[in-house]
């Protein structure tokens, strides 16, 4: 650690893929003295900490998860509404003391965007064909066949097959924790959509580490973070999707699955380089571990830890200038 004469000591908590682990959040909240224990009241002396969250809140998929068993389907739900509560709690506490300086940070995963874009099925299709398909995914063909003769079925087919793809792997979970197709509709165009889409981030940079979903792939979108909203449209799109999916740092093809030869150390050395920072706090690809992993001599750090009952965020505790 290095002192900084005149800096204010602060305290990150960054807390990996979620998939519906409600009471995940509340024990690390608790153990890291955010919340007053048994309650969803933020401590008032926890004034100087960046709560990070790496994204994937929602879409559990039978993995362990901690808590009630009988709730564990209502967890995305619960996720999503526990941090727009901390978030909003944050902004009031900071108008109302002008020395409270913690800070909420909800980062993007790739489940939720690809929610986001499930959401986009009821402009194509017909809201009967969408229940059509939710009651009965194997046989979405019957559905697609009723538009194989429309000027855009290839649109359409696209469309059907990305809100398939959500929906078998733990998006059925996700609908259900908010109540049914409707409930979850009507949610994600009102006021929980709403705040979604004004907060979820690609990353933020805290005492130079950028936290983000995961570490890009290509060379082209090794840019500073703060770069990535002056991109054109249609670079900024496989931007989104290279912070989102990338795995070549682990060793895999995103795109396929596949082992691939992963990332060098000086390949490393040259990203960071180019993105101005001194290293990575991602999620994304599960290492099973109960605690955060340390990669290419720390500079890389991994805490997707769902599944893991018990595991623990990455915390890391630095002087700051002051704001």
């Amino acid at each position: 650690m290095s002192f900084n004469t005149g800096g204010k000591l602060r305290k990150v908590v960054a807390i990996g893929d979620l998939h519906g682990d409600y009471y995940r959040i509340l024990r690390i909240l608790e153990e890291q003295q955010i919340l007053i224990p048994g309650t969803l009241v933020w401590d008032p002396f926890s004034d100087n900490v960046d709560l990070v969250f790496i994204g994937d809140y929602i879409d559990w998929r039978g993995e362990l998860l901690e808590g009630d068993q009988r709730e564990w389907k209502m967890g995305s739900y619960k996720v999503l509404w526990l941090i727009k509560f901390l978030f909003e709690t944050v902004e009031k506490l900071s108008k109302k003391n002008k020395s409270f300086t913690s800070r909420v940070y909800m980062l993007m995963g790739n489940h939720d965007d690809m929610m986001f874009e499930s959401l986009s099925i009821f402009d194509i299709i017909g809201e009967d064909d969408v229940r059509e398909i939710v009651d009965n995914p194997t046989g979405y063909a019957v559905v697609a066949q009723k538009y194989m003769d429309d000027p855009d079925s290839g649109k359409i087919m696209d469309a059907i097959m990305r809100f398939l793809n959500w929906f078998v792997q733990g998006g059925k979970e996700t609908v259900a924790s908010f109540g049914g197709l409707d409930a979850w509709r009507n949610s994600l165009n009102g006021d929980m959509g709403k705040f979604l889409k004004d907060h979820l981030m690609l990353g933020v940079v805290i005492n130079g580490r950028l936290y983000s979903h995961s570490v890009p792939d290509k060379k082209e979108f090794w840019v500073p973070i703060q770069n990535a909203g002056k991109m054109q449209c249609g670079v900024k799109h496989r931007l989104k999707e290279a912070f989102l999916w990338g795995r070549k740092v682990w060793g895999f093809d995103f795109s396929t699955g596949q082992r691939t030869k992963p990332h060098t150390s000086a390949e490393i050395d040259e990203m960071l380089r180019m993105m101005k920072i001194k290293g990575f706090v991602v999620g994304h690809t599960p290492v099973r571990k109960d605690y955060p992993v340390m990669s290419y001599e720390g500079r890389i750090v991994n805490i997707d830890l769902h599944g893991v009952p018990g595991s623990q965020p990455y915390v890391e505790i630095y002087y700051s200038s002051g704001e």
